[in-house]
């Protein structure tokens, strides 16, 4: 859901804000109680939304995966919202110093904000073809993303993972029936762009898919019988649980959602669409602008940046028009410094090698995930 990964981010400016701000030898956390109250936000948001723990290095529930788009997740949601946002309230603004005050304005804002979107059904449409568990799900199993495959128990824990992704897909179905009837449904012509994606989780061979990856460079430091274990599992898992998932939602959006999606693209086609555009506008850009402010923006911003570069194009000495300029800036050998993959990763770690020494001198807090460059 939007919103929860949004309070993910504020989750984490709060907690960096308060760790990081000191007034002499002492930290902001340790002079105002709200910093205990930003803290525990973070740490049940953590407890709410298992896989963005994950992303962050946080890996107390990586065996994990709440039904998001159930109802009672969301009742759960909104008392955890309202919790904080009474609790909130009951701190004086004028009393609390700069960055408190900062991090205090941003979290009721988007407590506020995640309230609000909650009143919006946007659970009836969990799968489009840019963001949903079925394309991160994959991401996650495939041992290159954020779920770590380092000992037996991160190995165990993604299993229990894809026992809930089963029901979290049967939710899907059921929820998209729902919206069907109500007619809030996704664009005809994206979710025909859903169906080679789920597709292409579909295999004959479980060794053939994605999910079996880390199985295929499990660590050399575990036994025989463990490898066994997990290999057996997996290909259970897999073809018993994952594919048969997959198959599930690629039939029922192909033979049954699809023929009843709208022809429509736009979100004020939706019951209540306008209403939720609206919510939408303020959700992305934190602003109270219009549709026809933001676009009239964008209108006049295009204009000045195509003016800047214009100039720049002059100033170069660049005699032809400004597409060919584009052309030239993109094939010209002398933009192209690097001619092995290496390199690029070469010249990333050399400025990682710069930056590390001076992060201590301006930061308190630190990741406590490792940082690589892929």
């Amino acid at each position: 859901m939007k919103f929860v990964k949004i309070n993910i981010l504020i989750a984490f400016v709060l907690i960096f804000n308060s760790c990081t701000h000191k007034t002499g030898n002492q930290s902001s956390k340790e002079m105002n109680p709200v910093n205990t109250l930003f803290a525990q936000y973070y740490d049940e948001l953590m407890r709410l939304t298992p896989i963005e723990a994950t992303r962050h290095g946080d890996n107390r529930y990586n065996d994990q995966l709440p039904i998001d788009i159930s109802e009672s997740f969301r009742d759960t949601l909104k008392l955890f919202y309202q919790k904080y946002l009474d609790s909130l309230n009951t701190y004086d603004r004028t009393k609390l110093n700069e960055q408190d005050g900062i991090s205090y304005d941003i979290l009721k804002w988007d407590l506020q904000m995640a309230l609000d979107g909650l009143k919006f059904s946007d659970n009836l449409v969990p799968i489009n073809q840019f963001w949903s568990l079925t394309i991160t799900f994959g991401q996650l199993g495939s041992g290159e993303s954020i779920q770590p495959f380092k000992t037996v128990k991160d190995y165990d824990d993604f299993l229990k993972r894809a026992g809930a992704f089963t029901v979290w897909c049967d939710t899907a179905i059921v929820n998209m029936k729902r919206g069907m009837a109500a007619g809030f449904v996704n664009p005809k012509i994206l979710m025909e762009r859903v169906l080679p994606q789920l597709q292409s989780m579909v295999v004959t061979d479980a060794t053939q898919s994605i999910f079996y990856q880390p199985i295929k460079k499990l660590p050399a430091d575990f036994s025989f019988s463990e490898k066994n274990r997990l290999d057996n599992l997996y290909k259970k898992a897999i073809s018993e649980q994952l594919i048969p998932a997959y198959k599930k939602l690629y039939d029922f959006i192909k033979d049954e959602y699809i023929p009843v999606c709208r022809t429509a693209a736009g979100i004020g086609d939706l019951p209540g669409g306008k209403e939720y555009y609206s919510y939408l506008i303020k959700f992305w850009t934190t602003t109270d602008m219009t549709a026809d402010e933001i676009f009239a923006l964008g209108q006049h911003e295009v204009e000045r940046l195509r003016k800047e570069m214009e100039k720049i194009k002059d100033e170069t000495g660049y005699k032809g028009d400004l597409k060919s300029f584009f052309t030239f800036l993109n094939t010209d050998k002398k933009f192209f410094p690097f001619h092995a993959p290496k390199e690029v990763l070469d010249s990333f770690e050399n400025i990682h090698s710069v930056m590390m020494p001076q992060l201590s001198k301006l930061f308190d807090a630190a990741p406590k995930t490792k940082f690589e460059i892929r």
